[in-house]
């Protein structure tokens, strides 16, 4: 063996570095392993957003507590994460979808969070650049936002680090010895052979690649996706991410002297990595958005990049014990891994400690899977 650490974790995103330092401030040793590079995957490869505006309560509570850290993260970790709290504003055009987010407000009312059910008119003074003749309304969160995702994960990166965690990158996890149901070494690309107390696996879309190596099954699927950037003329300066539910779930909000930009059909199941973009999908996308707003006739193309998001059967991440008796899952975040881990790592951390947890974590429990009637992603649901 050539090093010992109380938990090793596999995977340098969001979830893996404020995992991290949510274990070494209570005095772990921690040790994390990438492939890659800090924030090199499905974390680094998003549009930002971040929101409170879920379904179930488990991740509008874990969503809440991610927003409280990142508007004191500067404070508390002297970084900068160019946190835009514009808002996060779903449009609403069908009555089933209305009667969807009515429920879903009263639910994140209940837990604290100000969401609100909007008028056309006043979805109008929000977006002003948005059509509002076909809507009935939209729900609205004005403590959402977008941020820098790079700024935030290499925030908590640097804080592990001060508390003495190290990191290695580009060092994929090759095997996982056992003995006795206990993983009892981790072999890596650099030839390293690691002693673990625990291995959480936080490795997003590669998450079943690593649970197989412990002779586990994860149902985490990976799916491409893609984010566009587009130029437009006269780009309000406080436009919230806008979410056009209805059609496509096709979203936009400003970046810089832009626009980012996507939809919700613009997955496949292509798993190569790095993931290519397609600009051949860019006309379904702007014709989406030209559907709510007249600016993107004269859209401008400039970018893009792709990535993998890491799909759970019900969307909803993986947190426990999984395989072997010391192999801890938390991945399968579904694209939202941004809004729900940096308040949920909190927790994790105390699990792993064998301490009561603030958040209930039986809802994402990975025995769910194996109850006679799974649980499956809902059309319009939020999650």
């Amino acid at each position: 063996m050539t090093d010992t650490s109380d938990v090793i974790i596999v995977g340098a995103g969001v979830m893996g570095c404020a995992l991290a330092h949510d274990l070494s401030a209570k005095g772990r040793r921690v040790l994390v392993l990438d492939r890659d590079a800090i924030c090199s995957g499905s974390s680094g490869l998003n549009a930002g957003g971040v929101r409170q505006q879920f379904t179930s309560e488990v991740n509008v509570r874990a969503a809440a507590r991610t927003i409280q850290r990142i508007t004191g993260f500067h404070e508390e970790f002297g970084v900068d994460t160019d946190f835009h709290q514009n808002g996060y504003l779903f449009l609403i055009s069908q009555p089933e979808t209305r009667r969807v987010f009515d429920a879903a407000i009263d639910l994140q009312r209940a837990c604290g969070v100000a969401s609100e059910l909007i008028t056309p008119a006043e979805i109008a003074d929000l977006a002003p650049i948005v059509r509002t003749d076909d809507l009935l309304g939209g729900a609205f969160c004005a403590t959402d936002g977008h941020l820098d995702p790079h700024a935030l994960v290499t925030g908590f990166a640097a804080a592990a680090r001060t508390n003495g965690v190290t990191f290695r990158q580009g060092c994929s996890v090759t095997g996982l010895d056992l003995a006795e149901d206990r993983i009892v070494a981790v072999r890596t690309s650099s030839g390293d052979v690691l002693s673990p107390g625990i291995v959480v696996n936080a490795a997003g879309a590669w998450a079943g690649e690593i649970a197989r190596l412990a002779g586990a099954d994860l149902p985490i699927e990976p799916w491409h996706s893609q984010v566009f950037r587009i130029e437009i003329d006269d780009v309000p300066d406080r436009l919230p991410m806008t979410i056009d539910f209805d059609h496509g779930k096709s979203y936009f909000h400003p970046d810089g002297d832009g626009i980012i930009a996507g939809s919700d059909d613009g997955r496949s199941s292509d798993t190569s990595w790095p993931v290519p973009f397609n600009e051949e999908r860019a006309p379904t996308l702007v014709e989406r958005l030209m559907n709510r707003s007249a600016s993107f006739a004269a859209a401008r193309l400039v970018g893009g990049w792709a990535g993998l998001l890491e799909l759970t059967p019900d969307e909803n991440p993986i947190v426990g014990w999984t395989g072997a008796e010391n192999l801890y899952t938390s991945a399968g975040f579904s694209g939202h891994g941004l809004c729900i881990a940096p308040g949920l790592s909190l927790d994790v951390a105390q699990d792993l400690c064998g301490e009561e947890t603030q958040i209930d974590l039986t809802p994402y429990r990975p025995d769910r899977f194996a109850a006679s009637s799974p649980p499956t992603a809902e059309a319009l649901s939020l999650r």
